[in-house]
């Protein structure tokens, strides 16, 4: 710089003396100036390069310490469930008075939508699915959830939205901890924050240790910083009251220390944290319930939908079209404002062979869900699958995170004390699992993890209080610790296969420079064991059972 500086000077000396000697030097100035040019332009790309890299790298930085924050991945649960959604359902909700006055900070700044079990309130939180058969210039297509809500109509540079949806199946998501940090980091990679942003950061992370007020005053750093700040959680009572509390406990203090409806929080549950609730926000909260005629009524229209699509893919094949209304009508009726139990019964109805089956099946429809999954362990029994449903159902309910159907299909081809892998014991078809065990597992078909269908399932085969009522049934139902243990056994089984064994003795005896590379197992063994036994695994408890 030093030396531009100085170039510059005599350029400038030597322009005044020579001003009489213009025409003679006219050439030369020319070409001295093309060069001063050159000069000038050369050190301005070097420079724009230096800037462009140190934005890169201030930007790496800023992404590596929101991800210490928290690396939970939030988004999957979303799509999950906008691919269950359909289109046109819930706009009952943004009709209300209550959501209106909520989402324009008008109205209390908290507001709880509640419902009974599979009446749709992850869905109706979640957004829609893109449906390639419906055109996007239809009205019935343009509908959306509370995301998609806020994300179309309210979203501006300093409007922030942090969502979660509490996984009854992923232990990491029914931690307060793990929630609270997940909407801070949202909202934090959200916010607009200033070039030398990467010393606020690093502020949030010291001063985060996990403790509710910590990460209180987390969010409220970041809520000073915006306009409004929206907060979504779905399925918060899936979570253990400890964590409940703590979670609700934190939007409290939060809501209260913020400025006025700076923040705006919308959680959906089931009934059973209303005395939490109360507890938490003294100071009241708006309500919303699905159990209301308005929300009742889009019933038919997701029958009505989904039955439609079923005809169209060839699932469910009518030979009478008057039968089509009969199946909507008895749906619609039977249903009493659970989308779960309709589509439990459309799936049952795809699997009838003639329209007298299907006349039959509507006249003797299960009154709950109870018995529709009653009956499904009957089919299950019927059709042979009895054993491998029994191994499925045990290896997703224990896992601590969704396993993958591979993982899955690895899992279930083990025995306790089994020496050694054995190929030919590894099922043929897994792809056929949810058909196999009569949709109460599902595949997902991005992810391709195997889940429960809902959570209600889980709770029928492992909770006390869904007696099965059928002896011959009672092979399906079991105790989660009873089903923790096999699963360890089975870990500990698969760690001390031959097949490890010697591989490790192979490498040794050979000590090559250079080492072949062997391929990895299909599962390593560490992550099975991390995957089900967790804590246990990772403090060693499991090396004092060998």
């Amino acid at each position: 710089m030093e030396r531009f500086n100085a170039r510059l000077q005599q350029k400038f000396l030597a322009a005044i003396k020579e001003d009489g000697n213009s025409d003679q030097s006219g050439c030369e100035d020319i070409s001295s100036n093309q060069q001063f040019s050159k000069g000038i332009f050369k050190w301005s790309s070097s420079k724009s390069e230096e800037a462009r890299i140190s934005k890169r790298r201030r930007k790496e930085e800023t992404q590596g310490l929101l991800d210490s924050l928290s690396s939970h991945n939030f988004l999957t649960p979303l799509k999950q469930s906008r691919r269950k959604r359909q289109n046109g359902t819930g706009e009952w909700l943004f009709e209300t008075q209550e959501f209106i006055q909520w989402i324009d900070g008008n109205g209390a700044p908290v507001l709880w939508c509640s419902g009974k079990i599979g009446s749709g309130k992850t869905i109706l939180t979640s957004g829609f699915p893109i449906n390639k058969y419906i055109t996007a210039s239809t009205n019935y297509f343009n509908r959306s959830s509370i995301v998609d809500k806020i994300l179309t109509e309210k979203r501006s540079p300093n409007t922030l939205l942090s969502f979660f949806f509490v996984q009854f199946d992923n232990h990491a998501s029914l931690q307060s901890a793990t929630i609270l940090k997940s909407i801070i980091r949202q909202a934090l990679s959200q916010a607009r924050i200033p070039e030398d942003g990467k010393p606020l950061i690093e502020q949030i992370q010291r001063d985060m240790d996990s403790t509710p007020q910590s990460l209180v005053n987390a969010l409220l750093t970041i809520a000073e910083r915006c306009t409004k700040l929206y907060i979504v959680i779905d399925g918060l009572d899936e979570c253990e009251r400890p964590d409940c509390d703590e979670v609700l406990g934190a939007l409290s203090s939060l809501v209260a220390r913020a400025r006025p409806l700076s923040v705006l929080i919308f959680i959906s549950s089931r009934e059973s944290i209303k005395d939490q609730m109360k507890r938490a926000f003294v100071e009241g909260f708006d309500r919303l319930f699905t159990e209301t005629p308005a929300a009742e009524s889009e019933i038919a229209m997701y029958v009505n939908a989904m039955i439609d699509e079923k005809l169209r893919k060839e699932d469910l094949n009518v030979g009478d079209p008057k039968l089509i209304e009969e199946i909507k009508a008895a749906l619609t009726d039977g249903a009493d404002g659970m989308f779960l139990w309709a589509a439990f019964q459309i799936d049952e109805l795809c699997s009838r062979h003639c329209d007298d089956e299907i006349r039959k099946a509507i006249r003797d429809l299960p009154k709950d869900l109870t018995e529709t999954f009653n009956r499904a362990l009957h089919r299950i029994l019927f059709q042979h699958h009895g054993d491998i449903a029994q191994r499925c159902f045990q290896w997703v309910a224990a896992a601590q995170r969704p396993l993958t159907r591979d993982e899955l299909r690895e899992a279930i081809s083990i025995e306790i004390n089994q020496p050694h892998s054995m190929g030919e014991r590894l099922t043929n078809g897994i792809h056929l699992i949810s058909s196999w065990c009569e949709n109460l597992l599902v595949c997902d078909e991005e992810d391709c993890i195997v889940q429960f269908a809902h959570h209600s399932v889980r709770k029928f085969l492992t909770e006390a209080q869904y007696p099965p009522h059928h002896p011959e049934l009672d092979v399906f139902h079991f105790n989660l610790q009873n089903a923790d243990h096999f699963v360890g056994e089975i870990c500990v089984s698969y760690l001390n296969f031959d097949d490890f064994k010697t591989s490790l003795a192979r490498v040794q005896q050979q000590q090559q420079p250079e080492p072949q590379k062997r391929s990895r197992p299909r599962v390593l063994p560490s992550d099975i064991a991390w995957n089900t036994l967790g804590h246990a695994w990772s403090s060693g408890g499991l090396y004092a059972c060998t």
